[in-house]
Parts: structure tokens; sequence; C-alpha cells
């Protein structure tokens, strides 16, 4: 016999008939989106399975990966086109790129502290004759 509760009754076990199936109203149509997306099967091009884990289909990724490499090898004024371009793709597919709004915010922060310092070397330069 298994554990009673108070009242000196078993507890009633929940029967697989009696689960309730998940509202599809309830869920917002993004998660939906995202969650039921179709993937083909391998070895088969004719079947399709639904995939109900997160993909990172985001069309915009690989150029804020372009973006990252292009501001590390060749400085930010040139990453910048890249980045927008990606933010704009990610954008119109419905997505959030943060890896994206963190690279144009640290390029904007790193070309105003560049073209800063160019000034106060120009007024340096000029002071000094």
């Amino acid at each position: 016999m298994g554990p009673k509760s108070p009242q000196g009754q078993e507890p009633s076990q929940p029967s697989e008939s009696s689960a309730q199936p998940i509202n599809q109203s309830a869920v917002p149509a993004t998660a939906q989106k995202l969650f039921q997306q179709q993937a083909p099967v391998p070895g088969s091009s004719q079947q399709l399975v639904t995939r109900w884990w997160p993909t990172n289909d985001d069309p915009g990724y690989t150029l804020a990966l372009v973006g990252l490499i292009l501001d590390l090898l060749a400085g930010p004024l040139i990453s910048t086109i890249p980045l927008f371009m990606a933010r704009n793709k990610s954008k119109e597919a419905g997505f959030n790129n943060k890896l994206v709004n963190i690279l144009i915010i640290i390029n904007i922060a790193i070309l105003v502290l560049f073209t800063i310092s160019i000034i106060v070397v120009i007024a340096l330069m000029a002071s000094s004759n």
C-alpha cells in the first residue's frame, strides 16, 4: 500500500487519459513560429518533422559574425556596414539579434573615442608650433 492522505484514502494517480493537451491558443504566435519549424528528416527529402526546440535560424547571425571578424581585423569603421545589414535582416525576420546590437554600440563608442583622439592630437600638434 502507498502513502495515505490525511483522510485515510490513498492518493489517486493521474491516468494518461486525464492529461490535458496544451492549449495552442494560449501559446503566443512567435513561440509557435519558433518551436514548430519544419526540418527534413535525414536521408529523405520528402518527409518533414516538427522540431520542438528553438533553433538559430536568424538570417542576420552570419553577418554579425562577419562584422565581428571585420571589427577585429579591419577596425570599427569597416565592420559597421555589415553589422547594420545584419540588424536589418534580423528585424525583417522578426528576430532580436543581441550580438549585433552590442557590436554596433561598441563600434560607435570606439569610433567616437577615435575621432576625439584624432581631434586632440591635431590640436596638440597645432599648438606646439
